[in-house]
Parts: structure tokens; C-alpha cells; sequence
């Protein structure tokens, strides 16, 4: 008998496997499927779903502009506010860092959930975009 996996936050299927849909439709559960619609929200630009004109902003739009230290600063508290839009998260903290010369962001985010919080960290170039944690 296989597995039953903890639905309390729901079940899903990973969209960040080597940066794509898991191809093999594995399940995901826990904070995990928490962890993986924030960075969605992290990812898709403000206004491209017609039935909710908040969600979202795009950090990939980001990497191309010159961001100054009170962007950033203005950035994190964008991010925790979408992540705390999500109704199972309970408190979101995010720290943002750009590496100017590599055009690389690092969001590193503590997440509360009901059962406890863990880390969120996500790293973002051109070209990719990687789920560090949680794994």
C-alpha cells in the first residue's frame, strides 16, 4: 500500500523539478506545496490572472532594471505581503540580495505556517530560476 501523504496543506505537483514540471507527476505535500505557490506568486506578473489583479509580482521583470537599496527594501516587504496573501501562511519575512555583477537574486524568506515555520530560498538569474529550500 503506498504512502499516504499529509494533505493538510493540500496536494500538488512540483512545478520546480530542474526548473519544469516534474515530469513524472509526483506528488508533493506539506509545506513544500505552501513554499511552491509563493514562489509562484513570486513569479507571475501583477495582473495576468483577470480574476484576482493583485496577485503577483514578476522578480524575473526585476533583474533588468537598477534596483537601489530602498527598491529592495520596497521589494521585501512586496514579497512577504504576497507570500502572507496565500491563507495558510501566517507570518512571512523575506530578505532580498542582488548580486549586481552576476544579475543574480537571492530571496531568502522565513515562512509560519500552522505547523511551524520553515525556510524559503529561492535564487533567480536570466536564464533560471532554483527552489533552494525547502527541498
Amino acid at each position: 500500500m503506498p504512502e499516504r501523504l499529509d494533505d493538510t496543506y493540500g496536494l500538488d505537483v512540483s512545478t520546480f523539478v530542474d526548473g519544469d514540471l516534474d515530469p513524472f507527476f509526483r506528488p508533493i505535500a506539506g509545506p513544500r506545496v505552501v513554499a511552491e505557490a509563493i514562489v509562484r506568486r513570486w513569479t507571475t506578473p501583477t495582473g495576468a490572472l483577470f480574476y484576482d489583479p493583485a496577485f503577483g509580482i514578476d522578480v524575473r521583470e526585476l533583474l533588468s532594471r537598477a534596483l537601489s537599496p530602498h527598491a529592495l527594501f520596497a521589494l521585501r516587504a512586496q514579497l512577504a505581503a504576497q507570500a502572507e496573501e496565500d491563507e495558510r501562511v501566517l507570518e512571512a519575512h523575506v530578505e532580498v540580495e542582488l548580486a549586481a555583477a552576476t544579475r543574480r537574486l537571492v530571496i531568502r524568506a522565513r515562512i509560519r505556517i500552522a505547523e511551524g515555520p520553515f525556510a524559503l530560498v529561492v535564487a533567480i538569474d536570466d536564464l533560471s530560476l532554483s527552489l533552494l529550500e525547502p527541498t
